[in-house]
């Protein structure tokens, strides 16, 4: 039997394939059957989901939602730059770090982040939240989730009513990284 090509055994594959740009590695997708099947985890591992309010409508720039929702059981990786609404009802079973960035939104653009993390990110142990207003529910939730052990919050405002919730979540952090976090707010009306 003659020896196997190196570049269709899977491990050799994923090795070569951490050290390749995105731009790379989505050319190696279309080289053979083999080669998508190993190279389509490593393209849709990290994602990146930017939009600019500027204009009307607003510009989006990442992949296409439609094929996010396709993929989205590859993604380990998410980042949602002014962007929430259009994610807030999927289910990313393998996700390992989600970051929700609102730097630069003027206050009255900013959306309320409430999410059910043990439902739509049940693998989630790395969550970043930047500039956002986070709903009360999602402290309960962030405190029964099993799994998130690293918690970034910068520019962040806990309410004086939620504090005690987002104590009992922070006792469950290995990580507990603020910038600008204020306790004890209160609801503006």
């Amino acid at each position: 039997m003659p020896p196997k090509d190196p570049l269709e055994i899977p491990e050799i594959v994923n090795h070569v394939a951490l050290y390749l740009e995105r731009k790379d590695v989505a050319s190696c997708v279309s080289v053979s059957k083999n080669w998508r099947d190993v190279f389509l985890l490593h393209r849709w591992r990290v994602v990146c989901v930017e939009v600019m309010h500027h204009g009307d409508p607003p510009e989006y720039f990442g992949p296409e939602l439609d094929a996010i929702r396709k993929h989205r059981h590859l993604i380990h990786e998410l980042s949602l730059i002014r962007e929430l609404t259009r994610f807030s009802e999927d289910r990313y079973p393998n996700l390992r770090k989600l970051t929700v960035n609102f730097d630069g939104v003027r206050q009255e653009s900013k959306q309320i982040v409430s999410l059910n993390l043990t439902v739509m990110f049940p693998s989630l142990v790395e969550l970043t939240l930047v500039s956002v207003e986070v709903a009360p529910a999602s402290w309960v939730a962030l405190a029964a989730h099993p799994h998130v052990k690293t918690l970034r919050l910068w520019n962040i405002e806990v309410m004086a009513a939620d504090t005690p919730d987002f104590w009992r979540a922070c006792g469950n952090l290995e990580v507990l990284d603020t910038n600008r976090l204020i306790t004890g707010g209160s609801r503006k009306m």
